[in-house]
């Protein structure tokens, strides 16, 4: 994974490119005429410390081009787009200097909220088509093999897809009543559904791939490693399902998941299991019995019981060695694995609670009184209130790099939201045709499930290359 914050410099060199600028795109619309402002006083000044005559440049010599060429992209890569679309104006060679991929790479890095998986890079096609005159010397930094501008394109094309709510829409049907949950990764989507199966499709295409049948109730939940076999095809995958028959069942998912064995049944709950979380450690449930349990997941031996809920815990939330449940009782509460403690309590919603999620520092849940609320899991209190469904919050996926929020009601809605606005970017209102169960993303798509039976794929990345941008 690579991930490089890149910083602009300050002093003599943006200076100088801010009278080089002047210079040649005064008259372009690039820029006004005023000079710069004190920062202490807020008037207009000449800065005489660093006085440039810009006559002078006008009509002598342009330094960048003077330069030896990798000197001069080494200063590009310290500017910011608007700048490095300015240096396209200027002339060819300040053109073919801001179009060289070491600029690019640069250009990318700045984008604190980017980052990709180099490990993906033999799936993608950004190669690169332009020589750099700068050498990839520097470990810290992704390889120059890479087409860096390319890859900005995508990627500035997908966020702008995701404003615009602009998504290829693909229906896929196979299951014989609602489907109440879903998981995907790269590959594939595997889903529960009421009918007591659970199905595997193609991510690309559509098509189902398996349908396994263990379970004597509906499927009202499930959770696997993503992308268990993306380095060896023949590696057995990890998945668990939850019941209203009351039962987990963990399953060995193999030949790319088109078939699995069950590897151990586990008499859970008193009532219907109703979420799941897993990490390398442990298995979380919850239940219409009103308990959250938590097991190891190498020996399946259970560590511990969390009881304090007046109602079914609907959903749950796993970080390290801290669990949060919403519940049915209009409260989240907060326990520590390793105590066993019940450590904190959240109030606010005006109803039962449906959905829950749990990553950093924030708690985002999702309740029967049509709102969502973004809780600090370190303080304990509510930070913000997003309201504009209609109906219980059935489903929530947030992403805390992007800031990215997701949410599922029952008013057959999706909403996108921006967590670091709260305002709501884009909807989609005809994506189903009754109830919204489950809603999951990643930075290409959005995944639904619904009481009309259909799987939901809105698809942002149609004709980008994407492979690496996780």
């Amino acid at each position: 994974m690579a991930n490089q914050r890149l910083t602009r410099p300050k002093g003599f060199i943006p200076r100088l490119w801010d009278v080089l600028r002047r210079s040649k795109l005064k008259t372009s619309g690039f820029i006004d005429d005023g000079l710069p402002l004190d920062g202490e006083e807020g008037e207009l000044i000449d800065d005489e410390a660093c006085f440039i005559d810009v006559d002078y440049f006008t009509t002598a010599v342009d330094i960048v081009a003077r330069l030896p060429p990798e000197l001069s992209i080494h200063i590009l890569t310290f500017l910011d787009l608007d700048s490095i679309i300015a240096c396209l104006a200027v002339s060819r060679i300040w053109r073919i200097y801001a179009q060289d991929n070491a600029v690019w790479r640069g250009l990318f890095f700045l984008r604190t909220d980017w980052r990709l998986d180099l490990s993906r890079a033999r799936f993608s096609a950004a190669r690169t088509r332009r020589v750099s005159y700068v050498p990839s010397v520097s470990p810290e930094l992704p390889p120059l093999s890479l087409d860096w501008w390319l890859l900005y394109k995508s990627r500035t094309q997908l966020d702008n897809r995701w404003q615009q709510g602009k998504a290829k829409m693909t229906r896929i049907s196979g299951h014989s009543d609602s489907v109440y949950c879903l998981e995907f990764d790269s590959k594939r989507i595997i889903t529960g559904s009421r009918d007591r199966a659970i199905k595997v499709w193609s991510l690309k295409t559509g098509k189902q791939l398996a349908s396994f049948r263990r379970h004597t109730g509906s499927v009202l939940c499930l959770k696997f490693d993503k992308d268990w076999d993306i380095d060896n095809p023949f590696a057995p995958g990890f998945m668990v399902s939850g019941s209203s028959d009351c039962s987990i069942i963990v399953w060995n998912l193999l030949a790319n998941g088109r078939r699995a064995e069950v590897s151990a049944i586990l008499p859970a709950h008193m009532g219907g299991v109703l979420d799941l979380r897993i990490d390398d450690k442990h298995i979380v449930s919850c239940s219409k019995d009103t308990w959250i349990r938590v097991w190891d997941r190498s020996t399946l031996g259970l560590l511990t019981t969390f009881e304090g809920h007046q109602g079914p815990v609907n959903a749950v939330g796993l970080q390290g060695n801290r669990v949060v449940s919403a519940s049915g009782d209009g409260k989240v509460m907060m326990w520590d694995i390793t105590t066993g403690e019940h450590l904190k309590t959240f109030e606010g919603h005006d109803r039962g609670l449906a959905c829950i999620e749990f990553k950093g520092d924030l708690i985002v849940s999702g309740s029967n009184d049509c709102k969502i609320k973004v809780w600090s899991a370190s303080r304990g209190e509510c930070i913000q209130t997003l309201t504009g469904h209609d109906q219980l919050v059935r489903a929530l996926s947030f992403d805390p790099v992007t800031g990215r929020l997701v949410s599922a009601s029952y008013d057959k809605s999706i909403k996108v939201w921006d967590l670091n606005t709260g305002k709501l970017i884009t909807e989609f209102k005809n994506s189903h045709v009754s109830h919204i169960f489950d809603v999951k993303f990643d930075l290409r798509r959005i995944v639904s499930t619904s009481h009309d039976q259909k799987i939901v794929v809105l698809n942002f990345s149609e004709g980008l290359d994407t492979a690496m941008f996780v």
